[in-house]
């Protein structure tokens, strides 16, 4: 883009955005029609399921028969998962119990009856 835009050389604009110059001459490949099909179909299934990642993403493809001749192994299905932003909805925590007796765990059994008096005192 600096390139274009300001008549920089390659070599200056790589530098200054900290990028290897083959990585800013290699083109990314046209997207086939399988693959468009594919991202498609995953952008649906996010939005049907935001909690699901995209293995099981991948499960609820492989079951449909649509998908049945088409391979869909692990690199098929993350990389266009990652490209195109979707991500799964995180798992709520456990929310921390408070109020009386909300850190009182009863740990007298880790200990013998000896050692009691010294935890009190």
């Amino acid at each position: 883009m600096a390139v274009e835009k300001f008549g920089a050389s390659e070599r200056f604009a790589c530098a200054l955005l900290g990028q290897n110059r083959s990585a800013f001459r290699k083109k990314k490949p046209d997207m086939g029609f399988e693959e468009a099909r594919l991202r498609e179909a995953l952008r649906a299934v996010a939005v049907k399921h935001p909690a699901w990642g995209w293995r099981n993403a991948r499960w609820h493809l492989r079951a449909q028969p649509e998908w049945g001749g088409v391979a869909l192994n692990r690199k098929r299905v993350r990389r266009p998962w990652r490209d195109e932003g979707l991500v799964c909805k995180p798992r709520a925590r456990k929310k921390r119990r408070t109020g009386p007796g909300a850190g009182d765990h009863g740990r007298s059994h880790l200990f013998g009856r000896g050692m009691e008096s010294y935890l009190q005192s």
